[in-house]
């Protein structure tokens, strides 16, 4: 289980990072020193990296729970799953 929550923060990470990069290119030009996006800190990471460059598609497939004790997990997956939703460029 530590090795799958760290490659989950790895890929919000790399989700942040592709955002951020995003962002800037809308704002200036490209001119200025490119953002660092983390894919080799994770497993999970290089083998999305294709789809989270948008050079392939990607679908994603969560579960949650209506229990009052996995509400807090079940909350978090649904918060992250919404970020990769809006994220046009993923």
């Amino acid at each position: 289980s530590i090795s799958i929550n760290k490659d989950l923060l790895v890929l919000r990470k790399v989700i942040s990072a592709l955002k951020k990069d995003q962002h800037k290119a809308a704002i200036m030009s490209r001119k200025g020193s490119p953002i660092h996006v983390p894919y080799r800190d994770s497993k999970l990471t290089r083998l999305l990296r294709n789809s989270l460059e948008g050079t392939s598609r990607i679908f994603v497939i969560d579960s949650v729970s209506c229990g009052c004790d996995c509400s807090e997990e079940s909350s978090t997956k649904l918060h992250n799953l919404q970020k990769c939703s809006t994220n046009k460029a993923l």
